[in-house]
């Protein structure tokens, strides 16, 4: 008894200190490249073609490298601190991902097609209030409080809602699920792909068929800019709300639902502050990304009670 007490005891003071280190992870990648233009402002001096507004996994990708070689370096330290359990841990994060398509499968023959409908419709009605009701006054609003300030605050969230961040988040989930004996934490961070995966598809398809321009260059659909560049909806917000979606659905932590939901409402608000989209475009991006968050995260809860 006193030998398992003290296991679990260690378990969870490396699981704390492994979510410290990967908060630090992730603010460095939120700030990334500065640390390498300021080694190189206050010694080399050297011409770069990189500058503030890139971020992770976007403009610089040959700079990038070096970050992914930090966070490789904290991923050996995990696995070299539980080397017994890696290839256990292994097994069933393989055993839970080969009977995931199952799982969803069984979820998706369970759905209430009445209410799905019922849920859908109520959703159209409500972006379409927002598209012609709050669509005018929130980017009127967003250019009204446009700063320097402003813009230095909301391209924390652009960035943590963009490139490799939302990744790296899922990967941390399936990491720790794995090394710490939280195989549920393993099979929320599939969830969490697919329901990232799933939504931003869909996003792409409706960007297409809807064509909307973006509010910084409203000169007709697609005058100056190309399809893919199309507003609605927003697929910043869309995959940072999939993500919180199975994290609110499926996590037991009170806090961690709350957090996940705020940040994904800041991404969301900031795609908006940067007049890159309008009200109803991240409107429908979280109602979107919440359904598949939801129907993911359902899917792994329900069985793993089974189980």
């Amino acid at each position: 008894m006193f030998t398992e007490e003290n296991e679990r005891t260690t378990d969870h003071r490396g699981l704390t200190i492994s979510s410290m280190a990967f908060l630090a992870l992730l603010v460095l990648a939120l700030i990334w490249p500065a640390p390498v233009l300021w080694i190189n402002d206050t010694t080399f001096e050297a011409p770069l073609e990189i500058d503030e507004r890139s971020f992770l996994g976007r403009e610089a990708p040959q700079w990038d490298v070096v970050f992914w070689g930090i966070a490789g370096i904290f991923v050996l330290a995990l696995f070299h601190a539980k080397t017994r359990e890696v290839r256990r841990a292994w097994e069933e994060f393989r055993e839970e991902t080969r009977l995931f398509p199952q799982r969803v499968a069984a979820r998706w023959r369970s759905l209430d097609a009445t209410r799905v409908l019922g849920v859908a419709a109520l959703s159209a009605v409500l972006i379409a209030l927002v598209w012609g009701v709050l669509d005018t006054p929130g980017i009127s609003l967003a250019e009204r409080l446009d700063s320097e300030r402003v813009r230095d605050v909301i391209r924390i969230f652009n960035r943590l809602g963009g490139g490799m961040n939302p990744l790296m988040i899922v990967f941390f989930f399936a990491i720790a699920g794995m090394l710490f004996a939280h195989p549920y934490w393993a099979q929320m961070a599939v969830a969490m792909a697919a329901a990232a995966a799933g939504a931003g598809i869909l996003v792409q398809v409706l960007k297409v068929v809807v064509g909307r321009t973006r509010p910084e260059v409203w000169l007709g659909p697609f005058h100056h800019v190309f399809p893919s560049a199309s507003s609605f909806p927003s697929g910043h917000t869309v995959g940072a709300f999939a993500i919180a979606g199975v994290i609110a659905f499926g996590s037991r932590n009170a806090l961690l639902r709350i957090s996940s939901l705020a940040v994904a409402t800041a991404i969301a608000c900031s795609r908006v502050l940067t007049l890159r989209h309008w009200p109803s475009d991240v409107f429908a991006a979280a109602i979107l990304g919440l359904a598949f968050g939801w129907f993911f995260a359902t899917a792994v809860k329900e069985q793993g009670a089974r189980d």
